[in-house]
């Protein structure tokens, strides 16, 4: 068998030359290799950033929802108290608000859960440390921003609970008629946030990515139960523009239309 033994070097001339053809070669292989791992975080980051927008997009349309319904739920406040006013003794329901999914509630509010899923998988896999510092500071607050309305909502919704007794025809003492008119004007000043963070992440969210609007709010007109008992009440603004409730809308209601502009 024959061996091929290492040529000398002849001189440093040689020596440099066998060296920058080994430092040369060894800086291309870690190049290539950084060039692919570099390709590969653009293409997760590029993967990841159309995930959140989607799930970004969802959370749009449940602040634009509650947003559209601040009118009506200021009306209906509004009126519960004026009636709680009027007098004592035995008290006399106001027209129900329906909900397919609630039935007839002297008041309710929508119950949405914010979407953040794809985010806590981008930080938990490493993808949201390959985006850019300012995009990754905009999706941060975003889905900060829906944390805090979600988790009001929730609160909310079990807190005017104690309000659907004025769906019932029954004696109710001025205490209790105070205690009532207290709860409602708790519900006001909730309202009131609830639309104003509504809006907050609503900017934040158009800070991350485009939203079609008209998209958002077709999907609202066909799915909002109360947005639709708003509307058979008759306490929407004069140029609101009224329900098309789908077919079935609680089917509908989980059947998220993409309203990102790409």
């Amino acid at each position: 068998m024959e061996i091929h033994k290492p040529k000398p070097w002849h001189g440093w001339r040689a020596f440099l030359k066998e060296y920058a053809i080994i430092v040369i070669g060894v800086l291309t292989a870690l190049g290539a290799e950084q060039t692919v791992e570099t390709l590969h975080w653009m293409e997760r980051v590029d993967t990841a950033e159309t995930r959140m927008r989607r799930e970004l997009g969802m959370d749009y349309m449940f602040a634009l929802e509650r947003s559209m319904l601040t009118p009506c739920l200021d009306r209906r406040l509004t009126t519960l108290k004026a009636a709680l006013l009027s007098g004592a003794g035995e008290w006399q329901p106001l027209p129900p608000m329906h909900s397919r999914a609630l039935g007839e509630k002297a008041y309710i509010v929508p119950s949405r859960y914010y979407e953040d899923q794809v985010w806590k998988g981008v930080e938990a896999d490493g993808t949201a440390a390959h985006m850019t510092p300012s995009m990754s500071a905009l999706y941060a607050r975003a889905y900060s921003a829906a944390a805090v309305v979600s988790g009001n909502a929730g609160d909310e919704f079990v807190q005017v609970a104690t309000l659907n007794l004025l769906n019932n025809r029954t004696t109710l003492p001025l205490p209790q008629r105070l205690d009532l008119i207290a709860r409602i004007e708790q519900e006001q000043v909730r309202s009131t946030l609830a639309d104003i963070h509504s809006k907050q992440l609503m900017f934040k969210i158009k800070a991350t990515t485009r939203i079609d609007d008209a998209k958002a709010q077709a999907w609202i007109l066909r799915v909002s139960n109360t947005y639709q008992a708003c509307a058979q009440l008759g306490l929407l603004d004069a140029n609101a523009p009224l329900p098309r409730l789908a077919a079935d809308p609680t089917a509908a209601a989980n059947e998220y239309p993409d309203v990102t502009l790409h």
